[in-house]
């Protein structure tokens, strides 16, 4: 294994879902679907968000920024695999959202390169989302470890040729992690 590639979302930082539940209308996903491929600005996201009276600006700030707290296991247990492994995150993310964890958990912020969707401009689980991340780990894919807490994105790495983890738990995580090292 030289390369270890996890989610931001559930495995580095856990989201509060019951926030999150405001955006689940087939919408809002659309509209949060194209903010996280680079589709569309913040400033649109907003304004869509806003004329669709989803919900008012104070409401917006605390269900879309504040939704983040750091896992420090995770974090702490990542930080111990720096130099062994190269360390990257994949994540289907925005701007708002990485903008807000830079600014308020810098800490997370020690891996060796970040692959985010609205960067790249695509998202897990399509293919050349995956195809970017073996390219920038400059290694095979069975040479890369995926750490994911989405069923289906583990699911399409492993096609892809990765070993993955599909992350509930940190005691879980660190007993399937010590399983594929050995």
């Amino acid at each position: 294994m030289k390369t270890i590639i996890s989610d931001l979302g559930n495995v580095i930082v856990t989201v509060n879902e019951e926030y999150l539940n405001k955006f689940n209308t087939p919408e809002t996903l659309c509209f949060l679907k194209n903010l996280e491929k680079g589709k569309i600005s913040e400033q649109e996201f907003i304004r869509k968000i806003y004329k669709k009276k989803v919900m008012n600006l104070e409401e917006f700030h605390e269900t879309f920024i504040s939704i983040f707290k750091p896992n420090k296991e995770m974090i702490e247990f990542l930080k111990t695999l720096k130099g062994k492994y190269k360390l990257i995150i994949l994540s289907n993310t925005n701007k708002i959202h990485i903008d807000f964890l830079k600014r308020k958990f810098p800490e997370i912020f020690f891996f060796d390169s970040y692959l985010l969707s609205f960067e790249i401009g695509s998202r897990k689980p399509e293919e050349e989302t995956f195809r970017k991340v073996v390219e920038q780990a400059g290694c095979k894919p069975e040479e890369c470890l995926y750490i994911d807490d989405v069923r289906e994105f583990t699911d399409a790495a492993k096609k892809q040729g990765m070993e993955t983890i599909h992350y509930r738990s940190f005691p879980q995580f660190k007993q399937d992690f010590q399983n594929i090292i050995k």
